[in-house]
This record gives C-alpha cells, structure tokens and sequence, in this order.
C-alpha cells in the first residue's frame, strides 16, 4: 500500500533517516541509564559508615583532606578534645584568629583591627567584659560564632567545622583576663551532646551563579515597600546605645540590599588582555603596575580585605591548592590577590599576606602570592577587565568567587568558580596560561544541563534543557540527512514512470 505514496528508493531514504534517529536515541538513553542515576546518587547519603578521619601531623582533622563527595560526613568529636582548651586547640585557635579575626579584632583582640576602622558598630574588644552581645561563656561565644550577630558585621562561622569554633572560642576567652563565668550546667551538656552525637555533615555546594539568584529573589521578597508621600525615610542619624551597652550592634532599619543578577557575578573575557599600565600599590604602599608583576602564569582573585563572608573560604581554598599542586610557585604560577575595596591599605594587605603565607607549610617564596590595593578607579577597570561585577551594599560588597587565570602576555585564560580547587585542575589550568590558551569553563555546560533542587537539596539533572537539546539535534539530523540523500543523484526512469 506504501508503494502508491513513495517510491522504493524513498522509502529507502526514510527509513535509513529513522534508524539514524533511533541510534541516537539510544545513545542518550544509554548515557542516562548509566551516567545520571550516578550523578544524582552521588548527593544521597552514603550507606555505608563515615570513613576514617584523615590525620595531619599535628592530629588534626582537616574536612578537605576526604575524598570529594557531597553529604560527606565528619565522625563524632569526643568532648574532652574540644571543651578544654589543650594546647593543640589553642595552636589551631590562634592559627584562625590570625587569619580571620585579628584583621578586625586586633592581634590582641582590642578591636582595634586596621580592618574594623570603619566598621559600624565597632569590632568588640574581648579584652573587657563589657558590651558582650550573647555573654562570655563558653557557649555563649560558640553560638555568636554558630549564628553571627545580627546587624554587624559578625557574620555566622558555621563553614568551619565544631572543632574549630571551638578552638576560637578558646583563643577569644584567652584574650581576656577577667572572670569569663561558668558553663550553665545545661548548657553545657547540651555541647558535649552536640559534640559526640551524629557527625557533621558536609553540605551540597551550588553554583556561584545560583546561589546569587537565590540571594536575589529573598532580598526582593523581604525588601519593605518605598516610603510613600506621607512618610518620612529613614533617620541617618547615630544609632542610639542597646541595652547590652555602647558596643551591642543594632538592628539596621534601612530596607533590605536588593540586586539584580546582572549587576553581580562574571562575564567571561577569554582571551583578552589584562590593561598591563594599570597601577596598583603593593604591601609597602609603592606604587607597581600589573606589565612588571604579570611574567608567568598568573591566579587572579578578586576579594576585599574585610570581607567575613565569601573571601574568607575562597581566600583559604586558595592557600590550600598552593600548599597541595605540584606546580612550583614563583616559576610555574604566582598568585596576584587584589583588593576593589578603596578603603584596604596597604598595612592590612601586609597582614593579610602574612597570615596566608603562614598556612603554606611547603617553600613558598613570598613574592609568588602578593596582595594588592588601589583606588576605586582602577580596581573597578580591572574588574571590568575580567567581567567581575560587584555592588556596593553599605559598608560591604556583594560579589562572587573566582580564580581567573592569566597567561604571561596578560591574556585571560579560564576562570575557576567557587570556593573549592582541584590542584591537578589548577596545574592544568597554569600550564594552558602559560602557553596562553584560552579555554571555556565546563561551568557554563554543567550549569545549562544541571540545576539545583531547592526541595531536595540537591544538583539534578535539567530534563527540559536536555530533551529539548536531544529532540533539536535528532531534527536536524534528520533533516540534513534526508536533503543530502535526496540530492544524491537524478531519479531514474522507472522512478519517474
């Protein structure tokens, strides 16, 4: 009956087209039963127990040093470790206020950090009693780390581990002499549950991207209404002093920051040129330009020096992928970090570089991590350089995280998002720059074919992106396929009849 509508040289054709389609088909479906059940799985739970904890030299357990895996658990702490303070807590402890407290707090813990000069309300002083938001006890001074202080600048530490909390606790109440109080009994006992009760669990990482559309649609949604004409704005006025003291932060009665994913996050520029007569100051205060720092693979970040939130981790991965690559510093890599933040000088860029060089255990010359300051100006042309767009909110910033990659010649080269490096990726990446090879970020693939689940708290495969892209590339297959058999060669006769 078919023989009345094509010839048997069509019907030839066609069904050649639909067996095409068909193979690709099943490659997909192939790909999707044995790929994806992989990937989604990998952000279940582990049956199988908690793996050993990974012991340095010290006996320190660091997280980082598991195997990469989300939901990864970190065993139980037994109490006595952490609730005394031991001498290994304590060298842990100051180890991290170096690098993330004493910037505002002082080295001595006075409040008197460069950092915290324009800090409002003021950075605490621990070495008094007074003013003390949640208390000076052992877990009143955990919770401020757990939960921040709302309205300052103390933002939550909850992306350190317990062990580590605790360990600045210890060093926080070290820094006064005066009677800190004793633990409420139920308190206490409450943190020694917390801490030989089920290990913690390390949380699913989300793109930068995401997490910033995130942000976004919350601080829409909480933002209050405009003043209308019958109300007056907010009084800039001095806030008045708490109840807990001149020192206790406020509550903010300005209105949520609200910003748009455009206005935050990068725009790649592989391939572009760094502006190389840029003049920037070094850790001295001496004016240098990026043509004389910029002769070898270069990792660009771009942080501010106050920053509690995101600079902290991105800042301390970085350290961690310097101390762990087989790349030499100083002649397979250096590290430029530059501050966007006109108000950083050039003492707490010293100090900052201190503190971060002190976490590389490996030889690490100096000048292969240097840390940059500038005014706005030129920061913000070198942020537009790299397509790193960030917002001013009060007193801080709203931005994303990234490595950028630069090859001797100061082309860019790749970008590396987030808070956490591969070193054999790192590596890779230095030597692509080295020969000045700009290459795509798979971020930007995984990001169209993946998304993340809010409800389930996990990446999931973006069924509609991918059989959309199925179904369009199976179209085209087939249309192509079908044109160029048709024009193949001329019908013959007893076609034609």
């Amino acid at each position: 009956m078919i023989e009345r509508y094509v010839t048997p040289a069509e019907l030839k054709r066609l069904l050649s087209a639909l067996l095409v389609v068909a193979v690709f088909i099943s490659i997909v479906a192939l790909f999707a039963f044995l790929v994806v059940p992989g990937m989604r799985n990998v952000n279940e739970p582990g049956g199988e127990p908690a793996v050993a904890a990974v012991q340095g030299d010290t006996g320190w357990l660091d997280p980082t040093e598991y195997p990469a895996a989300a939901r990864q658990v970190i065993p139980p702490v037994d109490p006595r470790t952490v609730l005394t303070p031991t001498p290994e807590l304590l060298a842990r402890g100051k180890t991290l206020y170096a690098q993330t407290c004493s910037p505002c707090h002082g080295a001595e813990g006075k409040g008197d950090g460069a950092a915290g000069a324009t800090l409002r309300p003021v950075p605490r002083n621990f070495a008094t009693k007074d003013g003390w938001k949640n208390g000076t006890r052992i877990e009143d001074i955990f919770r401020t780390l757990d939960e921040g202080i709302k309205g300052s600048a103390m933002v939550p530490y909850n992306y350190l581990s317990k062990k580590d909390r605790m360990a600045l606790v210890h060093v926080v109440q070290s820094l006064g002499t005066f009677d800190h109080g004793t633990s409420d009994p139920k308190a206490r006992e409450a943190l020694e549950r917390l801490f030989e009760s089920a290990g913690e669990v390390i949380p699913n990482r989300i793109p930068v991207s995401r997490a910033i559309e995130i942000l976004v649609k919350e601080a829409q949604q909480s933002a209050p209404p405009s003043p209308g004409k019958d109300q007056q704005p907010p009084s800039e006025s001095e806030p008045e002093p708490g109840p807990g003291g001149p020192f206790e932060p406020q509550e903010s009665a300005a209105s949520s920051p609200t910003f748009t994913a455009q206005e935050v996050g990068i725009d790649e520029r592989l391939g572009q040129a760094l502006p190389l007569d840029l003049v920037l100051r070094d850790e001295d205060g001496k004016p240098v330009s990026l043509r004389s720092l910029i002769d070898k693979p270069t990792l660009l970040t771009l942080n501010y020096f106050r920053c509690a939130g995101i600079c902290t981790p991105q800042l301390n991965a970085v350290a961690d992928v310097a101390n762990r690559t087989d790349a030499v510093p100083g002649r397979d890599f250096q590290i430029l970090t530059v501050s966007f933040d006109e108000r950083d000088t050039a003492e707490i860029a010293a100090e900052k570089r201190t503190n971060y060089l002190a976490e590389i255990k490996r030889p690490f010359p100096p000048s292969a991590w240097r840390f940059l300051t500038g005014d706005a100006a030129t920061t913000k042309q070198l942020a537009d350089a790299v397509g790193f767009r960030f917002k001013r909110v009060g007193d801080d910033f709203v931005h994303a995280a990234a490595i950028i990659f630069v090859g001797p010649k100061g082309t860019v080269t790749r970008y590396m998002y987030g808070v956490t490096y591969v070193p054999a990726d790192v590596q890779m990446a230095a030597l692509e720059a080295a020969r000045n090879e700009a290459r795509p970020t798979i971020a930007k693939f995984l990001s169209y074919c993946f998304g993340y689940d809010p409800q389930g708290r996990r990446i999931v495969l973006t069924v509609t992106s991918v059989s959309a892209t199925v179904i369009l590339l199976a179209a085209v297959v087939f249309v192509v396929f079908i044109s160029r058999k048709g024009r193949g060669r001329a019908p013959g006769p007893e076609e034609r009849a």
